[in-house]
């Protein structure tokens, strides 16, 4: 578990990792096309709970806990930062991270990198951001990038690319201080060096996996309140996962639902009114059971392709659209029924 990964091309590098509380020293590739496992040299540092980045050609690991003087030493929190290149398999050692840390969140964005969160040698959960400047003297500096907006320990990491932001974004999913669980959902803005909050987590977990992929940045797994496993998956759609800072991005994400032609609010995904009281066209609300939904937005609302959806029709009238069917619809006469949306008796 804890292990650190990478991907490049047809192969997954896996990392270190524990067992049993002890580092385990393996790195193990395994490629997708052959199915085929094998190992490789692994750095010079046995630790596990190391946050991961992918490069290029090269794989990045930041911080990690290990144990000095074992077997029967203490756990600490390392400042390493080790990097592998994978076209001459060597690893070497880069700049060291100016605090001790294990399971924090690191992002690289044009050659530069970023660290946030993780814990120290005794568990206590940091917020700490730093950023690594290529442009600079090429050292961790604490001035370059604001604090996580609370401290978080083992949350889950991804990066996109926002059309607005004209840069990219750095996301942080769940997490933990010492037991208790956060459901809270960040994300950085690399160009204006601030922190925003997200649409949270249905429940509190840490130790998640998260990736950016077609759009979508997903979360899931971990570990909820008590350290029980979690199955959760979910996700939130974003402009891109990839782009060029300063530009726009020319795909942008819509959830899945059929197309309407029509200005008219009809719980699709291309909703341009107003008058609308779904979640489509402020982003996905992710969600993996119905419970999800009608517990956070009330009573008309399920769990469809992982996103909250109401269970009736939208008629473009904002007093009704929220309950049940067999409300009031649209129609100024009492008692009738003039749309499809469910309610009364369309006969």
């Amino acid at each position: 578990m804890f292990m650190s990964v990478g991907v490049f091309g047809d192969d997954i590098l896996l990392v270190h990792g524990r067992f049993e509380y002890e580092p385990m020293t393996s790195h193990f590739v395994y490629n997708v096309t052959s199915e085929t496992w094998s190992t490789s040299v692994s750095p010079s540092l046995d630790a596990y709970g190391r946050a991961s980045v992918v490069q290029g050609d090269f794989l990045y690991l930041f911080g990690g806990r290990f144990i000095y003087n074992p077997p029967d030493g203490f756990l600490y929190s390392a400042t390493h930062v080790d990097y592998f290149d994978t076209g001459d398999s060597e690893w070497a050692e880069g700049d060291h991270l100016p605090l001790g840390t294990a399971y924090g969140a690191a992002w690289e964005v044009e050659g530069d990198f970023f660290f946030a969160g993780g814990s120290t040698g005794d568990d206590e959960a940091l917020a700490k951001g730093y950023r690594w400047l290529a442009s600079t003297d090429g050292t961790w500096s604490d001035a370059d990038m604001t604090d996580l907006p609370e401290v978080l320990t083992s949350p889950a990491y991804t990066r996109s690319f926002s059309d607005a932001d004209g840069h990219y974004r750095l996301w942080v999913v769940g997490g933990r201080d010492g037991s208790t669980r956060s459901d809270d959902v960040y994300y950085y803005s690399v160009n204006g060096d601030t922190w925003h909050s997200s649409d949270g987590l249905y429940t509190g977990a840490s130790e998640m996996g998260a990736v950016c992929l077609d759009g979508y940045v997903y979360a899931g797994g971990g570990s909820t309140a008590g350290g029980v496993p979690s199955d959760w998956f979910g996700r939130i759609a974003v402009d891109a996962c990839d782009g060029v800072p300063g530009t726009t991005t020319t795909s942008v994400p819509t959830t899945t639902s059929t197309t309407s032609t029509t200005a008219a609010d009809d719980d699709d995904a291309d909703d341009d009114t107003d008058d609308d009281d779904d979640a489509d066209d402020d982003g996905c609300i992710v969600c993996q059971s119905n419970p999800e939904c009608y517990d956070y937005l009330g009573d008309g609302w399920l769990c469809v392709d992982y996103c909250c959806e109401e269970f009736s029709d939208d008629d473009d009238d904002a007093s009704d659209d929220d309950t049940a069917p067999g409300a009031d619809d649209d129609d100024a006469a009492t008692g009738g029924d003039d749309d499809d949306d469910g309610g009364g008796c369309g006969c």
